[in-house]
């Protein structure tokens, strides 16, 4: 049973491995737009494009230009939401127009006539990554604010400060009182 799960796994993965020839893709095609694929293949996708197209429009964070950047791809994306935070527009990518496909058009064109270009403004956005959103840089920020508000530097009005109070109290006072029940419950 064993061999047949490694078997079946190795079968996938041979699978994961093709997954554009099993699409019917022309292997001389220099431009893929692929829209899900195993998570296997986003390096390889990675190592061998010279920049990323991020389209959505408005997205909270965006994942996909941050994961972009950190492979040294610039990405080129829709100049609003997430984007704006995460790449800097000439230095680390491109923030274009979503609804101006010349604006789209001319950053594309940009990596064509610089070949050096993918690298440059990759390892700048690299950079970017390690010192914005890393583990560590994300744990610096949100010690910070609760630094501030330990030292009271982060001051709420005291109708919110008993606000808080009172949900707080409500909140446990349901833990206490409903756990032990539902402990009971779940044994009968």
């Amino acid at each position: 049973n064993n061999n047949n799960d490694d078997e079946n796994e190795q079968k996938k993965d041979d699978d994961d491995a093709l997954f554009l020839d099993n699409k019917n893709v022309d292997s001389s095609a220099s431009i893929y737009f692929v829209t899900r694929f195993p998570d296997k293949q986003k390096e390889e996708l990675l190592k061998e494009c010279c920049a990323v197209l991020y389209t959505p429009e408005n997205e909270h964070f965006g994942i996909v230009p941050v994961e972009a950047m950190l492979a040294i791809r610039p990405p080129i994306a829709c100049k609003s939401g997430g984007p704006l935070e995460t790449i800097i527009d000439g230095e680390t990518g491109f923030l274009c127009d979503n609804n101006n496909e010349q604006d789209w058009a001319k950053a594309m064109k940009k990596f064509v006539d610089d070949t050096d270009l993918t690298l440059k403004l990759g390892k700048a956005g690299k950079q970017r990554v390690i010192d914005n959103f890393s583990r560590s840089e994300l744990e610096n920020v949100m010690k910070k604010v609760v630094e501030d508000v330990m030292d009271k530097k982060f001051k709420l009005p005291q109708e919110l400060r008993l606000q808080t109070w009172f949900i707080l109290c409500a909140i446990l006072w349901t833990f206490v009182n409903v756990t032990p029940v539902l402990l009971v419950l779940s044994r009968l």
